[in-house]
């Protein structure tokens, strides 16, 4: 029996055939970087086969980025992208097909029996020559590095989410820290997530991850900066994002008569008056003013809904019982996960809020 189709696409193709029996294991190149995926692809068919069972290579120096199974009449192909860990020559080895057929055999009554009877067919061994990467690569592949605010206008202590992410053709597993340095603006990172398809010959790879930005004024996103390596050009690209300003607060606008010149025939005495009369109005409504944004930040920072106990808690980050506790909130509302005991974290917040009230 013949596999249907061909894989002619692949640059080394090994096959063996047994008694009823087709296997091939075909790899997109040979020749790869440290971290650079490839395919390799495990096809196999059996006549009258009542069960076959895969048995993967050995992945020694190698990391899986990704698995599928594809079935084409009676042709299975198992399908693994791979990344080499480390320079030197790698050998893929120990992948086999288990094949159960039922055989009949005359028992010592010369009666027939029906008996099922598994058997091992082995692949060929895969050898993968890798070189090492240039300094400074942080992924490998050809990607495209983009960033976004869900807003660019918000209040004092009130998150912003920044969102970055990576999408192309490579391994995104090895990248570092790309959380952005803000002075004044805490940053509170989620868990990335990556995500692999295999497309043919190639890996398509997608790296999301969130950032919570907290400030009490405005402030801008510095580009956030990437070195990749491109295999086919053998060349560093650096990818980096485009800044991002948010403004934190509304700025009071600049009334006409402020524009204004003051009459040159006006009497010092009144412009004395004038002033001493705007210096005590204004003592005494920034008085006031202050008075009504302490009580209305504390109004605002009351535990009474999920939104409200994260903002709280962000104010106290430094806290690690209240970090917990954002960290906590944060998977309920990014990833969907079981929200947090609210008795547990109006304790933390009251517990916090108290403390800084005795230091004021």
């Amino acid at each position: 029996m013949r596999i249907p189709g061909s894989l002619t696409i692949w640059a080394v193709a090994l096959t063996a055939v047994f008694a009823g029996e087709t296997v091939n294991v075909g790899v997109s190149k040979s020749d790869v970087f440290v971290a650079e995926p490839f395919i390799v692809t495990y096809a196999y068919a059996a006549d009258d086969a009542l069960e076959t069972r895969f048995v993967p290579p050995a992945m020694r120096h190698v990391a899986v980025l990704a698995r599928a199974r594809r079935n084409e009449a009676d042709t299975t192909r198992e399908i693994f992208a791979l990344a080499a860990l480390s320079p030197g020559q790698i050998v893929l080895d120990g992948a086999g097909v288990n094949t159960a057929r039922r055989r009949f055999e005359k028992d010592a009554g010369d009666r027939w029996q029906s008996k099922v009877a598994w058997t091992r067919t082995r692949f060929k061994p895969v050898t993968m020559r890798v070189k090492a990467l240039p300094d400074g690569a942080e992924a490998v592949g050809r990607f495209v590095l983009r960033s976004g605010l869900d807003r660019n206008v918000t209040h004092p202590d009130e998150p912003v989410t920044l969102t970055v992410t990576l999408a192309g053709t490579g391994n995104v597993d090895d990248i570092a820290e790309i959380a952005p340095k803000i002075p004044g603006v805490t940053v509170v990172p989620s868990e990335p997530q990556r995500r692999y398809r295999i497309v043919g010959e190639n890996l398509e790879a997608n790296l999301t991850q969130r950032f919570t930005l907290v400030a009490e004024k405005s402030f801008v996103v510095p580009p956030i900066v990437l070195r990749a390596f491109d295999p086919v050009s053998k060349k560093l690209s650096l990818l980096a994002t485009q800044p991002l300003a948010v403004r934190v607060g509304q700025a009071t606008p600049l009334r006409e008569n402020d524009t204004k010149e003051t009459p040159m025939n006006v009497s010092l005495f009144f412009i004395a008056g004038t002033a001493v009369i705007a210096a005590v109005a204004g003592f005494v409504l920034g008085f006031v003013a202050a008075r009504y944004r302490r009580r209305n930040r504390r109004e605002r920072y009351t535990p009474d809904s999920t939104q409200a106990r994260f903002v709280a808690l962000l104010r106290h980050i430094d806290d690690p019982e209240a970090r917990r506790c954002a960290e906590a909130i944060e998977k309920e509302l990014y990833e969907g996960a079981e929200p947090p005991d609210d008795t547990w974290i109006d304790g933390v917040i009251a517990r916090l809020e108290s403390k800084r009230q005795v230091q004021r």
